[in-house]
């Protein structure tokens, strides 16, 4: 399901189909390789400023990383009761 699935799986699947390294990710998004790298690792979120990034490079909309990280910390619990991060 979705939902459980961290968008870091979901963004190495995606590299991977397009046969992109991080490198590239990176170069053409104009994000520091350092914040591709722990993109891909699962290491810090999916925010709005890198969903619009990664739009130069997935046809996906601006959104739908930030989307998929909303989803996913909801999932995992992440949410306090008034919505904000723990």
């Amino acid at each position: 399901m979705i939902r459980d699935t961290p968008p870091s799986k979901i963004l190495r699947g995606y590299m991977r189909d397009c046969n992109l390294s991080i490198r590239k990710i990176a170069k053409r998004t104009g994000l520091p390789k350092d914040l591709v790298v722990l993109l891909v690792a699962g290491d810090t979120d999916f925010t709005a400023t890198v969903s619009r990034a990664l739009q130069k490079v997935f046809t996906l909309d601006s959104g739908y990383w930030a989307d998929l990280q909303d989803t996913y910390d909801k999932a995992q619990g992440k949410y306090v009761r008034k919505g904000g991060l723990r």
